[in-house]
């Protein structure tokens, strides 16, 4: 009757079985309850600061090298830092909703990563009018965000492949 803990991806739950033991050694359970009894926040929080960091690294390469092939002033990298400072929690908090809703998990990507793309393109646009066209900046954030998104992936299938 004891519960056991059981731990699955950052999640740790209590499940405890309730049942009988019939005389022909056949067990009944009646009753089974499965409880999240953790969460591993500081982990969540550690994984979100190295995804940040990892993506502002990148992305700025990414924009430091479109930046130098379109002839615009590197100053607007800033502007690329800023923005991913806004977008990479909200993209977060996206994704954290796949906990509760598993099956929705392309929808719930697909969203969270157009919103980064068109996002990121009118804040760096907006904040450089003078330097950058609309244009150039989707061009620029679809770029950032594919390499991002690659990256992230694949990230996230070593770490599959080696834990699992």
């Amino acid at each position: 009757q004891e519960a056991q803990e059981v731990t699955v991806g950052m999640n740790r739950y209590d499940i405890s079985l309730a049942g009988s033991l019939e005389q022909d050694g056949i067990s009944i359970i009646q009753d089974v309850k499965l409880e999240n009894s953790y969460t591993d926040e500081a982990g969540i929080f550690g994984y979100f600061i190295a995804a940040l960091i990892i993506t502002i690294i990148l992305e700025l390469l990414v924009a430091w090298i479109y930046f130098s092939i379109a002839k615009i002033k590197k100053k607007v990298l800033f502007s690329v830092i800023y923005a991913n400072l806004i977008s990479v929690p909200i993209v977060w908090i996206l994704v954290l909703f796949i906990r509760f809703m598993p099956t929705a998990i392309f929808s719930i990507v697909t969203i969270a990563e157009i919103f980064a793309v068109v996002f990121e393109a009118y804040f760096i646009y907006w904040l450089n009018k003078e330097q950058i066209k609309l244009k150039q900046a989707f061009i620029l954030s679809l770029v950032m965000n594919i390499a991002s998104f690659i990256l992230g992936v694949s990230i996230l299938i070593s770490i599959i492949l080696l834990v699992g």
